[in-house]
């Protein structure tokens, strides 16, 4: 059994797609982002635990700053979001990440946090 296979179906127009890393971002990126969604959440929200930060007494606007903030301030936090996602790649795809990996992590963290605040604060 493939990986891919594993992976949830996601929807997205083909004729809008203007270059590789926009195919490659529908076609595996998002895919394994909806499927690792829970752990996504349960990562961050652990990660923010750390910091003393209780999440749970936060407003969603305070729970949505908090996820900006690790996202973009906490180096090994992106990097373990990044693990979390290149793990599911095929050799092939594992490749073509390796070639693009500057990009694509900037859309791999981009779309995982609007994944996790979507996801953590209700919005």
């Amino acid at each position: 059994m493939n990986r891919s296979e594993l992976l949830p179906e996601v929807f997205y127009n083909e004729e809008k797609i203007t270059n590789e890393l926009e195919r490659f971002q529908n076609q595996y990126l998002r895919p394994i982002l909806k499927y690792q969604h829970d752990h996504l959440c349960l990562l961050t929200h652990s990660f923010l635990l750390q910091f003393d930060v209780n999440f749970d007494q936060l407003t969603s606007q305070k729970r949505k700053l908090q996820i900006e903030t690790a996202f973009k301030k906490a180096q090994s936090f992106r990097q373990q979001i990044i693990g979390l996602v290149i793990a599911l790649l095929e050799k092939e795809q594992l490749s073509f990440y390796l070639s693009n990996h500057t990009e694509l992590n900037k859309r791999i963290w981009l779309m995982a946090e609007r994944r996790v605040v979507d996801g953590l604060t209700g919005l």
